[in-house]
């Protein structure tokens, strides 16, 4: 990132750090090189286009147990009931979960498709008018749809992106309904796997892209742009987000709530360097009031771009319809949003050469060995290691990539390491300098 002036020393320990810390390049025509991995048995996952209605239970591993088959959505089902506590089978602490599930009318089990999850804001059913915008979306460019439901209406997502450790682990509820949907429910492409949230459901795809980096390829935060700290991706994350300068409630500026704290700006630029991106390229204005900043010289083909809207409040940018209310400011219909996220995840899917490590972190764990306590046991630790740690066992793949990012902990540590003896040099070098007599005879002061 061009962080403008600055010491030397800084730059250099900035790109340091960038080589320790991602994995190592490729070339450009493999990264986007055709010919996705299909989960198994694809070509007998044809479900009828519609909307579908799953429930189930959120089991170690973790997996999803189905509560009965998915159904046709009617309705009665266009509003979620909230869960007001978490309902337990058997001697389990398994959770009682829903989602929702959307197939659009040009899907065709023979060729792996693009997969969409959607996280609504806090409050709020799925099935409102921007779900209703989303399936519009979904049904137009042939893309799944999967949407998630917190507790209560609101995902455990607090600052920093960072889940309370007391809440539901509703990344092992992502991830359970994502390997279901893979192995069961429909034929997927491991490498076309992104996230789109508004409001809290935005800084939940954030937390998504740092728990489940092997699937997730890129989010869209509306409203919500925020950087994980820490940030537990194993690679650069493709991010474009959207965010009025009239947000009274997630300001732009930052301030607001206790998880909101830093601004719009401060996220942006710490997924840049996150991705190790060169200099931004100029802003331009795609229409009126609407500005675009960007960094697409980023790690591995990845890219950042930032639509700020002027005057616009905390809303989905688009002609939803949905019901305008004074406290989350003006809306904006003359931009939307859903066809630049469209574009915007057909061109960043997974690198290929991550393909089939994402299929195997799909694949349903065989079930767990010992005890039945053993095997119900619930975690709620939200570290990647944890949460996977009733799967399998590690493949070659998987070790490979672990001795690997321990490779990279040296390094980064080595860089760090160098990066403080180089700011110390340029320290004593400068006391050195303003130690010296001056011209006039005079010695100057610290």
């Amino acid at each position: 990132v061009n962080m403008g002036g600055g010491n030397s020393a800084v730059r250099l320990s900035l790109a340091l750090l960038c080589v320790a810390l991602r994995t190592q390049a490729v070339p450009p025509a493999a990264l986007l090189a055709a010919g996705p991995v299909t989960g198994p048995a694809c070509a007998a996952k044809q479900p009828d286009a519609g909307l579908y209605i799953c429930e189930g239970y959120v089991q170690p591993g973790p997996t999803w147990k189905p509560a009965a088959a998915c159904k046709r959505a009617k309705s009665a089902d266009r509003f979620l009931s909230p869960l007001s506590a978490s309902p337990l089978i058997d001697e389990s602490t398994a959770v009682r979960r829903s989602f929702l599930m959307a197939v659009p009318s040009s899907y065709n089990a023979s060729i792996p498709a693009s997969l969409v999850i959607l996280c609504p804001d806090t409050g709020r059913s799925p099935m409102d008018s921007l779900l209703d915008a989303a399936l519009a979306t979904s049904q137009r460019f042939g893309t799944l749809l999967l949407v998630l439901d917190g507790v209560n209406h609101a995902f455990n997502v607090h600052r920093d992106a960072q889940p309370d450790a007391n809440g539901e682990d509703d990344v092992a509820y992502a991830y359970a309904a994502l390997r279901y949907l893979y192995s069961i429910a429909a034929c997927i492409d491991p490498r076309r796997i992104f996230c789109a949230g508004y409001s809290r459901g935005g800084r939940f795809c954030a937390q998504l892209a740092s728990e489940l980096s092997e699937v997730i390829a890129a989010i869209a935060p509306v409203a919500s742009l925020r950087f994980p700290m820490p940030n537990n991706a194993t690679r650069p994350i493709s991010v474009i987000a959207f965010h009025g300068t009239k947000d009274p409630i997630n300001p732009y500026d930052g301030g607001g709530g206790a998880y909101w704290s830093t601004g719009v700006l401060d996220a942006y630029q710490s997924w840049a360097l996150f991705n190790c991106c060169a200099t931004p390229e100029p802003t331009i204005y795609v229409q009126k009031k609407v500005a675009m900043q960007q960094f697409s010289n980023c790690k591995e083909s990845s890219a950042v771009v930032l639509f700020t809207l002027e005057g616009m409040g905390h809303v989905w940018p688009g002609p939803f319809g949905y019901n305008w209310v004074k406290a989350v400011g003006p809306p904006f219909p003359a931009f939307n949003a859903n066809a630049q996220i469209n574009s915007f995840f057909q061109k960043h899917p997974l690198p290929e050469q991550f393909g089939d490590a994402a299929r195997k972190a799909l694949e349903p764990p065989p079930p767990p060995l010992g005890s039945r306590s053993a095997r119900h046991r619930r975690s709620h630790s939200h570290s990647r290691g944890q949460l996977r740690s009733e799967g399998p066992a590690p493949s070659t793949i998987a070790l490979a990539q672990r001795q690997q990012s321990q490779q990279h902990v040296v390094i980064a540590a080595s860089a760090a390491s160098l990066v403080l003896f180089l700011v110390s040099l340029e320290s004593l070098r400068r006391r050195r300098a303003l130690a010296k007599p001056s011209q006039r005879g005079t010695i100057s002061l610290l």
